[in-house]
């Protein structure tokens, strides 16, 4: 599965589509990311701190979170094909240039054969992108004949304030609030 960095951000820190997020992470067998993911995640922490929508005591656990899926998921590599493919994308998906290199690694990695490939986004108008190029989008999209049952996007784009959809309330309870081990200082990335 291909993992979105609004994907990734909530398997490090609650938030209120963590639950979920990690419920496709145990599904999941192999985690793709593009190479800048964790740049990007980092940023995002530091917005949520920033905001307060994070303790910063949190961010050492968020950020050692986010090393120990580093050790085990595969990453796009930047290449000159990627960036063409790249700059064509926000002409025809409506993206920024951080989702343009998102959408364009994942192409990569599928090797621009999207069909029932998933693409992990929480992120509304990445997911709405990549579902446009043919992705089967996780969590699905919304529609305006969907249920509460099926989530939005939650964007946590570090470069953008997040896309509010009041057509959805997030799942109560399932949050966790991941703490080290005492004893060793390891951060557990149980799902």
């Amino acid at each position: 599965m291909f993992w979105d960095t609004s994907a990734i951000v909530l398997l490090c820190c609650s938030q209120p589509a963590t639950a979920q997020a990690r419920r496709l992470a145990r599904e999941c067998r192999q985690t793709v990311v593009w190479w800048a993911t964790s740049v990007e995640a980092r940023s995002a922490f530091a917005r949520l701190v920033r905001k307060g929508e994070m303790a910063s005591s949190d961010l050492p656990v968020a950020i050692a979170l986010l090393e120990n899926l580093r050790r085990s998921w595969r990453e796009v590599q930047p290449s000159q094909d990627m960036r063409l493919l790249a700059e064509r994308i926000p002409d025809e998906y409506g993206v920024k240039a951080g989702d343009a290199f998102q959408l364009a690694a994942a192409l990569v990695w599928c090797r621009e054969r999207p069909r029932r490939r998933p693409f992990v986004c929480f992120d509304d108008r990445l997911a709405k992108a990549a579902a446009k190029a043919g992705f089967t989008v996780r969590p699905a999209l919304p529609t305006e004949t969907s249920s509460a049952s099926a989530p939005p996007a939650a964007p946590l784009n570090p470069d953008e304030e997040p896309v509010k959809n009041s057509s959805w309330d997030p799942p109560s309870g399932g949050l966790v609030r991941l703490k080290p081990d005492p004893t060793s200082g390891e951060v557990s990335s149980q799902l």
